[in-house]
């Protein structure tokens, strides 16, 4: 899973778009003119525009010493 984000076209801050998928899904999301509030400027942007998918690894659980 990974967390969608795009640049800020005023700012150029990243910006998390709260948006939470996996990899295969955001690759076929369709283009959209969804428009999202950006906490970087307090306008709106496209959420088509230049957003990417920045993906977390995944902690596995250590073995436990026996």
């Amino acid at each position: 899973m990974g967390t969608v984000l795009l640049t800020c076209p005023l700012t150029f801050e990243t910006v998390s778009t709260g948006i939470e998928t996996d990899a295969e899904s955001f690759a076929h999301l369709p283009r959209t003119e969804t428009l999202l509030d950006c906490p970087s400027c307090g306008g709106k942007h496209h959420l088509s525009e230049g957003a990417w998918l920045e993906e977390r690894e995944i902690a596995k659980p250590r073995a436990s010493a026996a």
